[in-house]
């Protein structure tokens, strides 16, 4: 896990950062990111799949971040993150 965290804690940061727009709420979303991939992380298949794996869950955690705050465009954005995350696995 530490090493899964310290490949990707920057490129997440990053990509939370620029979808929440806000550094506090992307912090609490990257905790949660990693939190389940500590409890749910052995269900993962393939090593390889962790990268997306945690980008998925970054993806649905932001939403449910964004939705608590009210935002409109959450729907609309989701379809847009998803295309440009799927060449991330």
């Amino acid at each position: 896990i530490q090493d899964l965290y310290n490949e990707h804690v920057a490129v997440l940061t990053t990509f939370l950062v620029g979808i929440l727009r806000n550094d506090a709420t992307a912090a609490d979303v990257l905790q949660t990111t990693f939190t389940k991939l500590l409890d749910k992380g052995h269900t993962i298949q393939q090593a390889s799949s962790a990268k997306a794996w945690q980008f998925r869950v970054a993806i649905n955690e932001a939403m449910v971040g964004k939705r608590k705050n009210g935002d409109a465009t959450t729907a609309r954005g989701t379809d847009r993150l998803e295309s440009r995350c799927v060449g991330w696995s």
